[in-house]
């Protein structure tokens, strides 16, 4: 019988502030990706099935945090049951929550690396690989954000960086007019 907890015996115990395990997986659009290629980025890891009521309450928030936060972050969804959550289930379930980051069947076996017991698990990764969050059941949002708040700049370094040229400009510009100014009168 099938209910939103899963329980497995884990070959690994994944601990916080440790090291993420690595994993290579395919998305429902047939895209291979692997953890590493995330880092520089905090990544939501959301092991979760469709059938799960507890794990579809919880879209809203990943949601509300890809808004809040859309960039900076990378949200990979794991679907946990590979027999009901086929691609084209998990593509239809991502049209109909509008879930737009990642969603993948786990066909490597991460959950069991991940300790995963019950679903929903959420796990958050920094933006160097460590694991600084692990929550079993629904998530809520303000959990997530107090959590992902300080974990993300508010500002990608992007936004900085111009900010800084555009503070620039203007002194460079008048540095070079004085300089005009006094040769012409020289």
């Amino acid at each position: 019988m099938l209910f939103c907890a899963l329980f497995v015996f884990p070959s690994q115990h994944v601990l916080a502030y440790s090291p993420a395990p690595d994993f290579t997986l395919t998305d429902i659009d047939g895209n291979t990706f692997t953890l590493k290629d995330f880092l520089g980025e905090v990544v939501i890891v959301d092991f979760f099935a469709t059938w799960c009521q507890p794990c579809l309450e919880e879209i809203p928030a990943l949601r509300d945090v890809k808004d809040r936060f859309p960039q900076g972050i990378a949200i990979i969804s794991i679907s946990v049951d590979p027999v009901t959550d086929t691609v084209a289930n998990l593509q239809t379930f991502r049209n109909n929550y509008n879930a737009t980051w990642i969603v993948t069947r786990d066909t490597a076996g991460v959950y069991e690396v991940y300790n995963v017991t019950a679903i929903p698990t959420i796990y958050i990764i920094d933006n160097a690989g460590y694991i600084t969050f692990r929550h079993v059941g629904m998530t809520e949002t303000s959990v997530l954000m107090s959590q992902l708040t300080p974990l993300v700049p508010e500002y990608p370094i992007q936004i900085i960086l111009l900010v800084l040229v555009l503070a620039a400009t203007p002194i460079a510009f008048a540095k070079k007019r004085a300089r005009r100014t006094r040769l012409t009168r020289a």
